[in-house]
């Protein structure tokens, strides 16, 4: 869930950080997690599933 998050909203920012232009549908998935919905509609996949702690 860390990288289904932050690695599209630290690659838009870091390309718009250097005047890149940046696609908005790229941040959907980031953004979608701001969400309570989003939040909760996400999981803590493969070793890590057993650590899975509540966003909300």
């Amino acid at each position: 869930s860390y990288i289904k998050l932050f690695a599209p909203l630290s690659f838009a920012y870091d390309y718009a950080a250097k005047g890149k232009q940046v696609d908005v549908l790229f941040l959907n998935l980031g953004l979608l997690v701001l969400t309570p919905e989003g939040a909760r509609s996400f999981t803590i996949e493969g070793r890590h599933a057993s650590k899975e702690l509540s966003l909300l």
